[in-house]
Order: C-alpha cells, then sequence, then structure tokens
C-alpha cells in the first residue's frame, strides 16, 4: 500500500502527516472533492472545522476514531 502524502482541494495540496489531516479552514463543501482523501484509510484524525461544508459524504472507508467536523459550524445557507 502507498503511502499518501498530500490530498489536494481545488489545486491545492494538504499535507498528511502521519494518521491525521487538517482541512480546517479551507472552504471544503464537498468532501469527495478532496482527492486522495478516500485512499487515507489508516486516518485517525480529520479536522474539517470552519468549512462550508453542508452534506457529510464520502468518509465511509474511514475508521476514524476523532472527526473534528464541528457540526455547530456547518453552515445550511
Amino acid at each position: 500500500m502507498t503511502d499518501i502524502k498530500f490530498v489536494e482541494y481545488k489545486g491545492v495540496q494538504y499535507e498528511v502527516f502521519g494518521d491525521w489531516l487538517s482541512l480546517a479552514g479551507v472552504g471544503v463543501e464537498d468532501l469527495t472533492e478532496v482527492k486522495n482523501l478516500d485512499k487515507l484509510k489508516n486516518l485517525k484524525t480529520l479536522i474539517l472545522e470552519y468549512n462550508k461544508i453542508t452534506k457529510i459524504a464520502g468518509l465511509e472507508y474511514l475508521k476514524t476514531s476523532d472527526i473534528y467536523s464541528s457540526l455547530f459550524f456547518i453552515s445550511y445557507r
């Protein structure tokens, strides 16, 4: 299995640090648009706060113990 070092969203790469990834505040609206996110099978922490996520989808494959999506910060405009 290849170790994924980066995911990409709208042309910008975000580094994966071992078993955690922070996409906090990058403007994510749709998690299925984050390239390579579906390949991070051993991810334990995924930080998603301060984004524009309107629907949680595309995380079914993860066995994460901590997903910081902060539902209180999700805007349903």
